[in-house]
């Protein structure tokens, strides 16, 4: 898996320090050996959903998954705008606009 391992934590919601150290660490049995503090692999099995004391090969699937967006989601937004022009025959016009939207996602095993 040529994966970063930042980017692995960063989309499972990892806070910074971990992610720091991942810097530009590949996901590998090797790089999860050299974790300096257990508390973070014991976060990261959880947040895979495989059991710490997993071989490498489950850690690898379940980081592939993750990864892969299995799942649905769901988006809703809203916008407005408005604008003004003035003009004789074919007129001169300006406009500006605002929109927000929002996202949920959850994903499916």
């Amino acid at each position: 898996m040529a994966v970063k391992l930042c980017m692995l934590l960063l989309h499972l919601g990892a806070c910074s320090e971990p992610i720091e150290w991942a810097g530009q660490r590949a996901i590998s049995a090797e790089t999860l050996a050299a974790c300096p503090r257990g508390e973070w692999l014991s976060w990261m099995a959880a947040a895979l959903k495989v059991k710490l004391s997993a071989p490498w090969s489950e850690w690898e699937r379940a980081a592939e998954r993750a990864l892969a967006g299995d799942g649905y989601g769901y988006g809703d937004g809203y916008g407005y705008g408005s604008g003004y022009g003035s003009g004789d025959g074919s007129g001169y016009g300006d406009g500006y606009g605002y929109g927000y939207g929002y996202g949920y996602s959850e994903q499916n095993e």
